[in-house]
């Protein structure tokens, strides 16, 4: 099992971050094609469960991840994952957490796994070595979303720590945003597709028991923050979320933005 760990960054100006120096410092650069494909029962049951299960065609492979419900929020995620090869059929043989295998496993529900929603885009990814002993990756994702006959755009940033601690992630978004407008992104891709897919409706998520919760002040601040940057993020075209919108791009507020997501989140910035 792998613990992802990233902060996800709406981008509004990619021009403008490809000219930032700072990229210059990176280890490597490589872009690539990504295209993937979202699976679930027709009662969404996986997504119930907080599960998210992808085929992701690399080249010339096919690879199978399984995510389950992390922590964190508004932005910033930690979660366990499951990467395998694909050959005909999915197998979840490589699970290490017992329950989510022998759930996954059950032939009545893999019977009715069917693709809901895919994604398509492409992707550039830098490796920093932020300090001694600590590396990350920045990736930028361009591309869309397709469900039900509808798309969205795709148009992100993702920080993913590779080693080290996490407030590496938010030391680098900081030095970013001095110049680039980054927002912390409340929904990933695959939450968006889900949307997209059933037309808006909610769906009941399972969540691991270490989520803050709304009765500590880091919990409530996070639930604060997660309602401002949905807002944010919407398409309401009243005058209140577009001069929200407008204010949130300045990078002023970004950095902000991104200093009470680490408060929230229990991460100590210098």
């Amino acid at each position: 099992m792998a613990e992802e760990i990233e902060l996800k960054l709406s981008l509004h100006q990619p021009g403008l971050l490809l000219r930032q120096p700072l990229l210059a410092r990176a280890l490597s650069c490589r872009r690539e094609q990504l295209f993937n494909v979202y699976f679930d029962t027709s009662n969404l049951a996986l997504r119930r469960r907080g599960i998210a299960l992808r085929l992701r065609k690399q080249g010339r492979r096919w690879l199978q991840t399984v995510k389950c419900a992390g922590s964190g929020g508004a932005g910033l995620s930690q979660r366990p994952e499951w990467e395998t090869p694909y050959s005909d059929r999915f197998d979840f043989c490589a699970i290490d957490d017992a329950p989510t295998r022998r759930w996954l496993s059950r032939p009545a529900l893999t019977a009715q796994l069917a693709p809901l929603f895919e994604t398509r885009f492409q992707r550039t990814t830098w490796r920093f070595a932020t300090a001694p002993g600590s590396s990350l990756q920045m990736v930028l994702d361009r591309g869309y979303i397709a469900a039900a006959g509808a798309r969205e755009r795709i148009l992100e940033l993702e920080l993913e720590l590779e080693s080290g601690p996490v407030e590496q992630l938010f030391a680098l978004a900081l030095e970013l945003a001095q110049e680039v407008t980054l927002i912390p992104l409340v929904a990933s891709k695959a939450e968006r597709g889900y949307r997209l897919a059933t037309g808006g409706a909610a769906v009941s998520v399972v969540r691991r028991r270490d989520q803050p919760g709304a009765d500590d002040w880091r919990g409530a601040l996070l639930a604060g923050l997660e309602n401002l940057l949905a807002l944010a993020a919407g398409a309401d075209p009243g005058p209140t979320a577009a001069a929200l919108r407008a204010k949130l791009r300045l990078p002023v507020y970004s950095r902000m933005l991104l200093r009470l997501t680490a408060l929230a989140c229990g991460v100590t910035l210098t």
